[in-house]
C-alpha cells in the first residue's frame, strides 16, 4: 500500500502539470472509468493523468495512470510518476516493473544491475530467475550463469521447457554450436516458445552454421506457433537475403525485454485481463526499445479491442525490408477500416500489390474489398490468386475462408453451381463453421432447392451460433418457406429483439405477419424496412408489398 507523503505530492504534482494539461473537471474520474469500461485506453490514460495532476494519488489511480499511459505509449508521462513514486522509497508493482524496462533500455550495465537488485521482487519467482540468468551473461559471468540455469528447480513441464529454450539462446550467444545443437535436439520446447523474436535468431543460427534441416524445422515450429502470420510463412525465403544479420545476433538485453512477452503470455485475457497482458507487452516494447514482433503483438490485441488510433499510431514508419512489415500492414489496414477510412486502407493495400507483396491475407483482404464494390469478377480472380498462394505458402488453415468468400462472390454473380462447390470445400475443410452453414442453407432457401438439406445447415449453425440475429433469422425464414408461420414468427422475434435496424429481418417479420393474417402490422414491418435503406432490389419488393400485399410468396 501507498501512503504519500505531503512532499510526495508536491513533487508529483509539478512534474506532471507541465507534461500534460488536460480536462480539468471534477468529472474526470466518472470519465476515466467510462474509458476503461469501453476499452477506450488512450483516454483513459488521459483522464487518470489528469487525476494525478491535480493531487489524486491513491493506489488505484496512480496504478491505472502508470498502465493506460504505458498502453498509449506515453513513457514520458508514466516514467514521470514512477520516478516520484520511486523517489519516496515506496514499493509499487506497476512502478518497479515499469522502472526495471527502462534500465533494460537505458543499457547501462551498473544501472541496470541497480535496478534489477532493487526491484526483481516484483516479478514471479521463476521469471526472476531467467531474468538473472541474463543479468550473469550481461556482466561476463558466463560460467556462474550457466551452473545457475543448471541449478534451476521447477514446477512443471513448461518451466523446464521456458529453462531449456533460454540454455539454448545463451549457447547460441557465445557461438556453442555443438552445445546447441545437442540441446536443441534432445530438450524439450513448447510450441508457444516459437512465437517470439528470438525464435527467428535460433533459426538463423542454425541455417548460418549450414543446418539447413534444423532451421527449416524450427521454421515449421514457427509457422504453427503463429499461425497466419507473413513472417513466419516466408522465413527461410526471406533470411537468405538478409544483409544486417545482426539483427537475428542474440541480445541479452533483448531477452530480458522478451521476458515481459512470457510473462504476458501467461495472462489470461478474459474480464480484465487484457489490460495486464497490454501491460507486459508494453513493457517488453519499451525495454526492448521498440522491437517491431512487440509493436505487431500489441496491436493484435489493440485492433480486437477496436482501439484503433492506437494501432495506426504504434506501427507508423515500419519499413518495408523489416520481416514483420507485412504483418503490421494487415494490423494497420484492419484498424483503418474499423476507423471507417476504408479508402486509406485500399491505397495501402493497392501499393503493395503493385511493388509485388503478396501474401494469401493482403490478396484476400483485396478480394473483400472489390466483392463489397460489386467487382465479382475481379474479386473471383483475386481470391483465385490468393487460394494459389496460401498454398505455396502451406498456408492450409486459410483455405475455408477464401474458399468461403470466392463462394458468395461466385453466388453474387449469380453463378450457383462454382459457388455450391466453394461451400462444400470449405465445409470439408472447416464441417462446423455457422456462417458457412448458414450462408449456403440460405442461399437454399432462396432458391427453393434442397429445402431439408437447407433446414438442417441452418439448424446446425444456429446451435454453433445461438446468438447469431443474421442465422436465428435464417432459422425463421426456413420455417416460413416449409409453411410453418408460426414457428417462423417465434424465430424472427427473436432476431428482432437481437436487431431491430436489419432491412431483412423487418421484411421477413412483415410477410410472415401477412401470411398469419396480420395485415396492418405486415405493412408497418414493410414500410420499417423500406426506411433502414435496403439494396435496389429489395426495395422494388418491398414498395410492391406494401402497396399490393403478399401476392405471391415465390416472388419473395
Amino acid at each position: 500500500m501507498i501512503k504519500t507523503t505531503k512532499f510526495f505530492l508536491f513533487l508529483l504534482v509539478l512534474n506532471i502539470i507541465f507534461l500534460k494539461t488536460l480536462f480539468a473537471t471534477s468529472g474526470s474520474y466518472v470519465a476515466g472509468k467510462f474509458a476503461e469500461m469501453n476499452r477506450d485506453f488512450s483516454r483513459a490514460s488521459d483522464y487518470f493523468i489528469d487525476l494525478v495532476s491535480r493531487g489524486k494519488t491513491t493506489d488505484s489511480i496512480l496504478g491505472k495512470a502508470i498502465v493506460y499511459s504505458s498502453i498509449s505509449g506515453e513513457f514520458d508521462i508514466s516514467l514521470a510518476i514512477a520516478r516520484k513514486i520511486d523517489s519516496t522509497n515506496l514499493v509499487y508493482r506497476p512502478s518497479s516493473l515499469l522502472l526495471f524496462a527502462d534500465a533494460i533500455n537505458k543499457r547501462d550495465k551498473k544501472l541496470l544491475s541497480l535496478s534489477f537488485s532493487k526491484h526483481k521482487n516484483q516479478l514471479p519467482n521463476f521469471f526472476k530467475k531467467i531474468t538473472n540468468f541474463w543479468m550473469l551473461i550481461i556482466n561476463n559471468k558466463k560460467e556462474e550463469a550457466f551452473r545457475f540455469i543448471n541449478s534451476i528447480e521447477v514446477n512443471n513441464e513448461t518451466q523446464l521447457k521456458v529453462v531449456h529454450y533460454n540454455q539454448l539462446l545463451g549457447y547460441i550467444y557465445f557461438d556453442d554450436y555443438e552445445l546447441a545443437s545437442t540441446l536443441y535436439l534432445n530438450g524439450e520446447f513448447n510450441e508457444f516458445l516459437f512465437d517470439s523474436d528470438s525464435a527467428l535468431t535460433v533459426a538463423y543460427y542454425f541455417f548460418k552454421k549450414g543446418n539447413i534441416q534444423i532451421a527449416e524445422e524450427i521454421s515449421e515450429k514457427i509457422k504453427g506457433a503463429t499461425d497466419r502470420a507473413s513472417y513466419s510463412l516466408r522465413f527461410l525465403e526471406t533470411i537468405k537475403g538478409l544483409k544486417d544479420i545482426k539483427k537475428f545476433d542474440v541480445d541479452p538485453y533483448k531477452q530480458l525485454a522478451e521476458i515481459f512477452f512470457r510473462w504476458s503470455q501467461t495472462t489470461n485475457e478474459r474480464e480484465k485481463g487484457y489490460v495486464t497482458k497490454l501491460f507486459y507487452l508494453s513493457l517488453a516494447l519499451h525495454a526492448s526499445r521498440s522491437s517491431t514482433f512487440f509493436k505487431l503483438k500489441l496491436a493484435e490485441i489493440l485492433v480486437k479491442l477496436d482501439n484503433n488510433d492506437l494501432v495506426v499510431r504504434g506501427l507508423e514508419d515500419i519499413k518495408g525490408t523489416d520481416i514483420f512489415y507485412l504483418d503490421t500492414i494487415l494490423q494497420n489496414v484492419t484498424a483503418l477500416i474499423q476507423n471507417d477510412q476504408r479508402k486509406k486502407a485500399e491505397i495501402i493495400i493497392n501499393k503493395l500489390l503493385e511493388k509485388n507483396y503478396y501474401s494469401s491475407e493482403i490478396l484476400k483482404f483485396h478480394g473483400n474489398v472489390q466483392r463489397k464494390n460489386f467487382l465479382y469478377s475481379d474479386s473471383i480472380e483475386t481470391y483465385t490468386k490468393a487460394l494459389e498462394v496460401a498454398e505455396n505458402e502451406g498456408n492450409l488453415k486459410e483455405t475455408w475462408s477464401i474458399l468461403f468468400l470466392r463462394g458468395i462472390a461466385y453466388e453474387r454473380q449469380k453463378n450457383w453451381s462454382s459457388a455450391e462447390k466453394d461451400f462444400v470445400s470449405a465445409l470439408e475443410i472447416n464441417p462446423d463453421h455457422p456462417q458457412i452453414l448458414n450462408y449456403m442453407g440460405y442461399s437454399l432457401l432462396e432458391r427453393r432447392e434442397k429445402l431439408d438439406q437447407a433446414m438442417r445447415m441452418i439448424i446446425k449453425a444456429n446451435e454453433k451460433a445461438p446468438d447469431s440475429y443474421h442465422i436465428i433469422d435464417s432459422l425463421g425464414w426456413a420455417f416460413y418457406i416449409s409453411g410453418n408461420f408460426e414457428e417462423a414468427l417465434f424465430h424472427l422475434e427473436r432476431a428482432m429483439a437481437l436487431e431491430s435496424l436489419d432491412p431483412i429481418v423487418n421484411d421477413h417479420l412483415g410477410d410472415t405477419f401477412w401470411k398469419l393474417d396480420r395485415k396492418r402490422e405486415a405493412r408497418f414491418q414493410w414500410k420499417k424496412a423500406l426506411n433502414l435503406d435496403p439494396d435496389e432490389k429489395d426495395a422494388k419488393k418491398i414498395k410492391e408489398k406494401i402497396k399490393f400485399g403478399l401476392i405471391d410468396t415465390k416472388s419473395n
